[in-house]
């Protein structure tokens, strides 16, 4: 009992060095810097966990050092926004949305009722978004300050409507991250399976697959979540029937953020949104 209690402790120190560490690469401003520092102690954080809990069976230890690794790595650099988006729900800076000639254009586009929709305006040196919670009896739109400061009023009713467009599917965002891992341990039992047929379940050969199957995951994973903001963005286009604002406001908030143009598979290990030259991309190729 005294030796499973070292060794738990011993797991939870490493637990909270890799923490420690992967705070420090979110926080870097260098981009392959914290791109490669992130996958690294993610990978890591998921072996470490998995050996603390599921090394008894090879099976289940092989499995779970991958989907940790996967939620760790997209979700740690997500505490932040989390943390904004709490904060705007609750800050008593948060006001009424009360632009008027706005929300009558969302009103005749969308042909909402008041009841069940509630706008609201965040300010704070984070407020360059616009966000929506998709649980709870009232579908509630945050759209920030900075934001609205930086876009015209067309362009602030395509991408409101784009937050609305998530209710129209908002379910797929919770559906897929419930069903994500099950469905993701079938191809992860497999591989450990045919290390186990082939005799060759070595230290490097799970290093291996298990570092290949945890990067496809994070790909496939965010794929999934840019498949549904492409049908957001063209659900709003189709809605607002106005692609010259759609394409404007992509553009000023790709200026506001510095967005670079990087690879696309180098865009798809970093966000679980695509690039905004991507989204101006599918909605020029539209036809409304």
């Amino acid at each position: 009992m005294v030796e499973m209690l070292i060794d738990g402790y011993q797991y939870l120190a490493f637990v909270i060095i890799i923490l420690i560490a992967s705070l420090y690469y979110a926080l870097s401003k260098q981009f392959w810097q914290s791109l490669i520092g992130l996958i690294v102690m993610s990978y890591l954080q998921g072996l470490i966990i998995s050996l603390w809990f599921y090394s008894d069976v090879f099976l289940n230890f092989f499995t779970m050092s991958i989907l940790l690794a996967i939620y760790y790595y997209i979700f740690f650099p997500k505490v932040a926004v989390f943390v904004v988006a709490l904060k705007a729900k609750y800050s008593s800076d948060t006001k009424s949305f009360e632009d008027n000639t706005i929300l009558t254009r969302i009103k005749e586009i969308w042909d909402i009722p008041e009841e069940k929709y509630l706008f609201k305006e965040y300010s704070g040196k984070h407020s360059f978004g616009a966000f929506t919670y998709l649980v709870g009896r009232l579908k509630e739109i945050y759209i920030g300050k900075e934001l609205l400061a930086k876009l015209n009023a067309e362009e602030v009713v395509y991408v409101v409507s784009h937050e609305i467009a998530h209710h129209t599917g908002g379910y797929k965002y919770l559906i897929y991250q419930f069903l994500f891992p099950f469905a993701y341990i079938i191809p992860c039992y497999a591989c450990a399976l045919l290390l186990i047929y082939l005799k060759i379940a070595t230290i490097y050969s799970f290093l291996v697959t298990t570092a290949i199957l945890f990067i496809l995951g994070v790909v496939l994973f965010n794929y999934t979540y840019w498949k549904i903001e492409y049908t957001a963005d063209l659900v709003a286009l189709r809605k607002t029937r106005d692609k010259i604002s759609a394409v404007s406001s992509f553009r000023k908030i790709a200026e506001e953020m510095g967005e670079k143009d990087r690879n696309i598979i180098l865009n798809l290990l970093t966000s679980d949104h695509p690039s905004c030259g991507d989204r101006i991309t599918k909605i020029s190729n539209e036809k409304i």
